[in-house]
């Protein structure tokens, strides 16, 4: 995320979670028009009116296949994890957890909170939907035309690959499938990166 905006905008990102596509689509298309179109506000344009049309329409307007009978349920594969998995994403994710919005909150309802987290650091609390802070300052960056001026990504050539994760990031990324790996093959020893 440091490379999307902030101290470091070597390229801006947008993030859009499915949860907000579901709950609230107007207002996370215009979010993601803005930022594509490189436009601040949407207000009388023609985007702004089919995002309105498309909305009005309905779930059944952009319907292309059958849905499973989990769609735009909050929650619904949250009893696929065993508690051994949930404690281990807790403890080793809990500020992605906070910056994307899937924690509860002491202070606000939260209908995209999958963990629940008894206690709260100030740190995670200040961190809490933080993506939302993001997506305003990327959107700022690409309006500003700041990003313009950045030199162009190269990624993963022989010879560059562009960071999405610093090293400590990938390591935490890739345990929770290393973890399973080892379970599952019952391998003893421990995997390192």
């Amino acid at each position: 995320m440091k490379h999307g905006s902030g101290e470091n905008p070597t390229a801006p990102l947008y993030v859009s979670r499915y949860e907000d596509m579901y709950l609230n689509p107007a207002a996370e298309l215009e979010g993601i028009f803005k930022f594509i179109l490189d436009l601040e506000d949407l207000e009388g344009t023609n985007v702004q009116r089919r995002i309105r049309e498309v909305v009005a329409a309905g779930d059944k307007a952009t319907q292309l296949y059958e849905l499973k009978d989990t769609t735009g349920k909050m929650k619904a594969n949250v009893d696929k994890y065993n508690e051994e998995q949930v404690k281990y994403i807790k403890d080793n994710f809990a500020d992605m957890l906070y910056f994307f919005g899937y924690t509860n909150h002491p202070e606000q309802q939260n209908p995209t909170a999958l963990y629940q987290f008894d206690e709260h650091t100030p740190e995670n609390l200040a961190k809490f939907n933080g993506f939302r802070k993001h997506n305003e300052e990327a959107i700022k960056l690409v309006v500003k035309g700041t990003h313009t001026n950045l030199l162009p990504i190269n990624a993963n050539t022989k010879t560059e690959n562009f960071e999405i994760f610093n090293e400590e990031l990938v390591g935490k990324a890739q345990l929770p499938g290393l973890h399973e790996a080892k379970k599952s093959l019952k391998i003893e020893s421990e995997f390192t990166m």
